[in-house]
């Protein structure tokens, strides 16, 4: 193989090289891209979810602390204590 043909193929590998690269980091760029909206859409599932679950369970503790305060009014009337 002579020196040319060296340059020649050094270059074309060089050439194949930068085309992956570019390949790699645009698919690498929308990856990110998904991923971000995938995490954005957690998010706001979560955000929505934790609301809808703690918008009842106030009500339910609520209610509970209700109760015990009424069981301990009982018992101290009775003189039972706590």
């Amino acid at each position: 193989m002579r020196v040319g043909q060296r340059t020649t193929l050094g270059l074309h590998y060089d050439q194949l090289l930068q085309e992956s690269n570019a390949q790699l980091e645009e698919h690498v760029a929308q990856r990110t891209a998904e991923l971000e909206t995938a995490n954005r859409l957690k998010d706001e599932f979560l955000a929505m979810i934790s609301h809808e679950l703690r918008t009842p369970l106030t009500g339910v503790l609520s209610l509970s602390e209700l109760l015990q305060e009424q069981v301990a009014g009982r018992r101290e009337d009775r003189g039972w204590g706590t």
